[in-house]
C-alpha cells in the first residue's frame, strides 16, 4: 500500500507529550519516499527544500525577526555563503501572505504566543 503524506502537523496542549505521542502511537514499516525518489537517495539541500522544522520554544532564536526566520527556509536554495537576494525577499514575503502572518514580520520570534 502506498502512502501519500501531503503534510503532517500534531497540535496538542502543551506538556502533553506530543512527541512521545507520535513515538509510542505510530508505526510503519517500508520505504520513504519524496516523489518517486527513496528518501535516502536525496542530497541535504533536496531533503531541506522538502522538510523543515522549526519547534515552538527554542533555549533561544537569538532575537531574530519573524520575517528573518521565514526568510531561513529560503536556505536549501541558496550557495553557501549567500544571504539571498531581492527574489529571496520577495519569496518570503509572498510565503508570509499567503499565510496570512505578514503582519508579525517584524516582530521576534521569541515573543511570539504558541498560536502565532
Amino acid at each position: 500500500m502506498d502512502l501519500l503524506l501531503i503534510a503532517f502537523s500534531l497540535a496538542l496542549p502543551l506538556a502533553l507529550g506530543a512527541s512521545v505521542f507520535v513515538c509510542d502511537n505510530l508505526s510503519f514499516s517500508g520505504e520513504v519516499k519524496l516523489g518517486s525518489r527513496p528518501l535516502g537517495d536525496l542530497s541535504r539541500a533536496e531533503r531541506s527544500r522538502w522538510i523543515a522544522f522549526l519547534p515552538q520554544r527554542t533555549p533561544s532564536a537569538g532575537g531574530f525577526a519573524v520575517f528573518e526566520v521565514v526568510l531561513m527556509g529560503r536556505s536549501p536554495y541558496l550557495s553557501s555563503w549567500s544571504g539571498g537576494g531581492p527574489d529571496d525577499w520577495a519569496k518570503a514575503r509572498a510565503a508570509m501572505a499567503a499565510t496570512n502572518v505578514q503582519h508579525l514580520a517584524d516582530r521576534p520570534i521569541d515573543e511570539l504566543s504558541g498560536g502565532e
